[in-house]
C-alpha cells in the first residue's frame, strides 16, 4: 500500500534537520476500516508532521512568533540586533531566576506548613536550592509557547502583542527557538511533542526500509491495542456514571450518609439477633430504593423471586433446602455490607441477607 507523508504548505522542507516535504513512500501497513484506530496511528506515526491549524486558532504568542521567524534574516542584520540578543540573555538569566526562586519558595512554604521544615531554615533552604536548571528552562519555554506566563513573568513587557520584533526575536533564540522548533511546537501542540516527534523521526529515517515498514505495523498493533483499552475505559466510566446516578436517585446526593446510615440498621439489625448470612445475592430485577425487610424464609421467598448467586441459583430456594419456611431471616436491599458491618458497596441490584440466630435449621 502506498503512503504519503504529508504537511502543512506553510511549513518549510526541513523542520529541525528533519525532511517534511511531500514524499511518497512505498511502505507501511494496510490500514483497517475503523477510522478511530487510523486517526490514533496517523497522529503517532513518525514519517508525519501535522498540519499547523488556521491562524484565527493561535494563541497570540504563537502567531508574533510566527511573524519575527518569518521576517528573522532581516531582522538579524539590524545593528543593534547583537546588543538585544546580549540582553536578551541576561533578561533570560533573570527570568530563570526568577522562576527557579518562586518554585523553590513554594515548595519549601509547604513543607514549612506541614511541619517538615523548621521555619527559620526557610531562606537557607531557598537559597540553596532556587538555582536554575535545565528543567526551568523548558519550562520557560513552554510558558511563551503555550501563551501561559505569569503575572510576574519579566518577559510580560517584550512579549506582549505590539511589542518590538527584534526583542521578541532575541528572546525566543535565546529560550531555544529557532523556525523549526516554532512551526513544529504550534503543529504538534508542545514544545515536548515537537521534540519527542522530532527524534521518533531522526530514529525512523535512520532505518533501512523493511525496518519502517516493520515499525509501521508494530505501531499499527499497539494503535488497536490502544482503542480497544480507550474503549473498554470509556465503557467503564459510562457504566460508572449510570451506577452513580442511579444510587443518587435511590439514596440522594449524600452517599456517604446512605452508607452510615445502612450500616446504623445493620447495627440495630445486628443487636435484634440477626447475624450475617449472605452478600454474594443480586436482584434480577434493580430495585428504586433502599429497603430492609424481615420476615420468615417463606414469605421472603415470595418476596424476592429474582434474588439469585452470580451462578443464577435462587439464593431463597437454596437456603430453603437447609432451614425450614418459618426461619426468621432480613433482606437488606441496596448494598452489599461485609460481616464487620461496614458497607462495601451501593447499588440497585445488590443485596445482603441475615438470619435470626435463635431461628432453627430445617
Amino acid at each position: 500500500m502506498e503512503n504519503t507523508r504529508f504537511n502543512s504548505p506553510s511549513i518549510p522542507t526541513s523542520l529541525g534537520g528533519i525532511k517534511a516535504a511531500d514524499i511518497k513512500v512505498n511502505y507501511g501497513p494496510d490500514l483497517p476500516s475503523d477510522q478511530e484506530v487510523v486517526e490514533y496511528f496517523n497522529k503517532r506515526r513518525p514519517d508525519t508532521w501535522p498540519i499547523i491549524p488556521p491562524e484565527e486558532e493561535l494563541n497570540p504568542q504563537q502567531r508574533e512568533a510566527l511573524a519575527v521567524f518569518d521576517n528573522a534574516d532581516n531582522l538579524r542584520e539590524d545593528p543593534s540586533y547583537k546588543i538585544i540578543t546580549t540582553t536578551s540573555r541576561m533578561l533570560v538569566e533573570s527570568e530563570a531566576r526568577r522562576l527557579s526562586r518562586q518554585k523553590t519558595t513554594q515548595v519549601v512554604d509547604k513543607g514549612i506548613k506541614s511541619g517538615i521544615i523548621a521555619k527559620e531554615d526557610r531562606d537557607r533552604i531557598i537559597d540553596r536550592y532556587a538555582e536554575p536548571t535545565e528543567g526551568t528552562i523548558l519550562t520557560l519555554r513552554r510558558q511563551v509557547s503555550n501563551n501561559d506566563l505569569d503575572e510576574d513573568s519579566l518577559f510580560r513587557e517584550y512579549l506582549q502583542p505590539g511589542a518590538s520584533n527584534l526583542g521578541r526575536l532575541a528572546i525566543l533564540e535565546c529560550l531555544g527557538f529557532s523556525e523549526a522548533s516554532v512551526r513544529g511546537a504550534i503543529s504538534c501542540g508542545s514544545i515536548d511533542d515537537y521534540e519527542s516527534k522530532k527524534s521518533k523521526s531522526e530514529e525512523f529515517f535512520a532505518l533501512t526500509d523493511e525496518e519502517r515498514e516493520e515499525k509501521l505495523k508494530k505501531l499499527l498493533k499497539q494503535s488497536e491495542s490502544a482503542i480497544r483499552q480507550r474503549r473498554a475505559d470509556r465503557e467503564k466510566r459510562e457504566q460508572e456514571a449510570a451506577l452513580e446516578a442511579v444510587n443518587k436517585k435511590m439514596f440522594g446526593d449524600d452517599l456517604e450518609e446512605a452508607t452510615r446510615r445502612i450500616e446504623r440498621d445493620v447495627e440495630s439489625l445486628q443487636q435484634d439477633g440477626y447475624a450475617f448470612l449472605c452478600l454474594s445475592a443480586k436482584l434480577t430485577h434493580s430495585r428504586e430504593k433502599a429497603e430492609l425487610t424481615t420476615g420468615n424464609l417463606g414469605e421472603l421467598r415470595q418476596s424476592f423471586p429474582d434474588l439469585c448467586y452470580p451462578s443464577g441459583l435462587n439464593v431463597l430456594d437454596y437456603l430453603a433446602e437447609k432451614y425450614s419456611a418459618d426461619t426468621k431471616m432480613a433482606v437488606l436491599v441496596g448494598a452489599q455490607v461485609m460481616g464487620t458491618g461496614k458497607v462495601r458497596a451501593l447499588g440497585p441490584d445488590l443485596a445482603t441477607i441475615y438470619k435470626k440466630s435463635d431461628s432453627s435449621e430445617g
